[in-house]
């Protein structure tokens, strides 16, 4: 019972003095950042045998004292830590404190002496490795995480450049590896030009470290990565040539074609940009960058020569060599695209069904399905195009069987309906217009076709009746208007003449004659006297629009359009005899229409030539093709004849315009020419507006400068 006691009661206090000795290390703590010093240097003083950490503790009470200032008991307590506890960090700390005391106290040689020997100590190469690996693991940490999103570049790169320099020089493969690291944060932080800048550091001062070739690799992408092009090459060039056997050889070469890519519109640049592709994926291997480059030298072909074959075989050859890769599917297609556009359909066909039955749930299924519909309509229309009529008729078969609910259904069917108008086929084509049209009344090319059948109607099979109603079925706005205006013109009256301007003596005269829904006309001649039409209105241009209805005709021709058809158009040409050369006003009249034209019957023709001094007028005859003899000639200014004259033997006629102009006044905007023999008339008219005189030689200055003119 006893011992228990006791046992007791040495527990208790034991307890007891435990609480108090925590709570006095705390109190001490709290006091130094109170900056109580006093009170911590009591605090120890009292409890000093209680301590758990008691070392730390009196290194704090030597603080104290140096902070006081009483610098002769500080110094006492650091060496006795010195002296107590010699492997300690607080006997290092310790030396600098007293290192401290010496510099306050004046005393600068010993504190130079500890301060040496302290340095000596940090610089060692045992602890340099020690510090450099702390300060690499924790950076290699922070860069190379594998959780992207815990990594730190920052402060992995300021751990990697502080490894660097705490490292012992002749560590020189540790420091590639560390250079390498930091130039790879760089480049992982896409700070380019930076890490450019690190991998060249390593080239140059570490050339024989293992990680030279991959700091030539990824110098020359960094390079790449902001458009240096011609940096990077210089880069890639070296690792091609030095390092062939480099694990990212085949990396390099597709980025060293790369680099020529962007200017491959150049003959020289796409030829160097193929023959890297061609390195990355004929002679080196990569699971990557090997099938990439091949596409891409692919892609380098549809660039540069487009829709040549030679683009074909490069996708194909895509496909074939690397039927994993994901853009195999998309070269097929790509082949296929540019043979369709090149007219090889079948070759565009098979291979799209290729892509279809080998690669059934690609994203470019749909697309190559469509690029089929696509070439079996394009088959008809360049059937059409081409005037192969027939083929066009069975592609277009060929298409509505296989494909009768595609978009094109309605142009297909369309240019079936043109290649049998085109054949002379109207029934079948009229049968397959108005097909088309009960497929869809408001469809575009519906309408379009039965526009079509109604001018067959009208134009070929004369079905007047048919071709009207026809025009009426018509629903789209855009047809609808013109199939209005061709019933109107179906069912108007309608006379048009039109007569050669001069026909020769000895000549039977023509008129051509257009002539609807009339079935009696009559045709009056009129002989009129050009010259003194001439004379009042100084032209013949305007001569067909006489008022001659009161005049009587000195023929006229009574006419009946034999086997007459409602709505038909005939066209009619029509012989008028006329007894000798002149001018004619041909009338054509009906019971509620006139249509005038001027007929000319004469052997000779006119040419002038004027300038402001002098006017040339030259009659020649039609026949023998010789000048005219006394041919009287009548020149006009528009408002009176100025001058008129006989020609020469050889058709020749002068005028002094500048005489002319002095005495009576030119207005030299109009000149016309009349000339007439013997009933036989021509006229001829220019203008002279905007000529001027030369007033002779005149003197002109230049100015020459150094500089250009800005």
């Amino acid at each position: 019972m006893k011992k228990a006691l006791l046992c007791f009661l040495i527990f208790s206090v034991l307890g007891i003095s435990l609480h108090s000795s925590k709570k006095n290390e705390i109190e001490i703590i709290q006091s130094m950042q109170a900056k109580n010093y006093q009170k911590v240097i009591s605090i120890y003083d009292s409890n000093k045998d209680y301590f758990k950490n008691k070392p730390f503790f009196e290194y704090l009470k030597g603080k104290a004292y140096l902070k006081k200032k009483n610098f002769q008991a500080a110094r006492q307590i650091f060496s006795g830590i010195i002296e107590k506890y010699p492997k300690s960090e607080l006997a290092i700390k310790s030396k600098y404190k007293i290192a401290f005391i010496h510099y306050k106290t004046n005393q600068y040689k010993k504190a130079y002496e500890i301060y040496k020997n302290q340095l000596a100590y940090i610089l060692s190469n045992k602890r340099r490795k020690k510090y450099s690996k702390l300060y690499r693991d924790l950076a290699k940490t922070m860069a190379f995480n594998k959780e992207k999103e815990k990594r730190n570049y920052s402060n992995a790169t300021l751990f990697f450049k502080r490894a660097l320099e705490i490292n012992s020089k002749q560590e020189k493969n540790e420091n590639a590896d560390l250079q390498f690291m930091l130039a790879k944060s760089y480049f992982l932080w896409k700070k380019y030009y930076k890490s450019a800048k690190e991998f060249k550091k390593l080239i140059k001062k570490y050339k024989e470290s293992v990680k030279i070739a991959e700091a030539y690799y990824y110098a020359g992408l960094s390079n790449y990565k902001v458009s240096r092009y011609w940096n990077a090459r210089k880069f890639f060039k070296k690792i091609i040539e030095k390092y062939p056997t480099s694990k990212n050889i085949a990396k390099t070469c597709y980025y060293h074609a790369k680099t020529y890519y962007r200017y491959s519109y150049n003959a020289v640049y796409f030829e160097q940009a193929l023959k890297y592709y061609k390195l990355a994926y004929l002679k080196y291997q990569d699971k990557k960058f090997s099938p990439l480059s091949s596409y891409e030298a692919a892609a380098l072909f549809y660039r540069y020569k487009r829709y040549s074959l030679s683009t074909v075989n490069a996708f194909l050859s895509h496909a074939k060599r690397f039927p994993e890769h994901e853009k195999a599917p998309y070269s097929l297609y790509m082949a296929a695209y540019i043979l369709s556009y090149k007219n090889h359909f079948d070759k565009a066909e098979s291979t799209l069904k290729k892509l279809l039955s080998k690669y059934p749930n690609n994203e470019y299924w749909k697309q190559a399905r469509n690029r089929i519909i696509y070439i079996a309509y394009n088959r008809s229309l360049k059937a059409y195009a081409g005037k192969n009529y027939n083929s066009s008729i069975k592609y277009a078969d060929s298409f509505v069987k296989r494909f009768p609910f595609s978009n094109y259904i309605y142009y297909v069917l369309y240019i079936k309906g043109m290649s049998l108008y085109k054949l002379k086929k109207y029934k079948k084509s009229v049968k397959q217009f108005t097909d088309l049209f009960s497929r869809s009344k408001y469809n575009s090319y519906s309408n379009l076709g039965l526009l079509t059948a109604a001018r067959i109607y009208t134009d070929e099979l004369k079905d007047y009746e048919k071709g009207i109603k026809t025009y009426k079925k018509i629903t789209s706005y855009r047809y609808k208007k013109i199939a209005v205006a061709m019933i109107n013109k179906l069912k108007k009256e309608y006379i048009g003449i039109k007569v050669d301007s001069q026909f020769f003596s000895g000549e039977t005269a023509k008129i051509k004659l257009k002539i609807r829904n009339i079935k009696d006309y009559k045709i009056n001649v009129y002989n009129i006297d050009l010259l003194d039409y001439f004379y009042k209105n100084h032209s013949i241009s305007n001569v067909h629009n006489l008022d001659i209805l009161l005049i009587k005709p000195d023929e006229t021709l009574k006419k009946k359009i034999a086997a007459y058809k409602k709505y038909r158009l005939y066209n009619l040409s029509i012989p008028i005899k006329l007894s000798s050369q002149g001018a004619y006003v041909i009338q054509i009249v009906s019971k509620r229409l006139t249509s005038t034209a001027l007929l000319l019957k004469s052997d000779i023709a006119v040419v002038s030539r004027f300038n402001l001094e002098n006017g040339f007028v030259y009659v020649k005859n039609l026949k023998t093709h010789n000048g005219e003899n006394g041919v009287m000639v009548y020149i006009s200014n528009g408002e009176k004849v100025i001058a008129k004259g006989k020609t020469n033997s050889n058709g020749y006629f002068k005028v002094n315009l500048e005489k002319i102009a002095k005495n009576q006044g030119i207005n030299y905007n109009n000149l016309r020419v009349f000339v007439k023999k013997n009933g036989n008339y021509s006229f001829s008219g220019l203008s002279l507006s905007g000529l001027t005189k030369s007033a002779g030689m005149s003197h002109r200055a230049y100015i020459y400068g150094d500089k250009p003119v800005y």
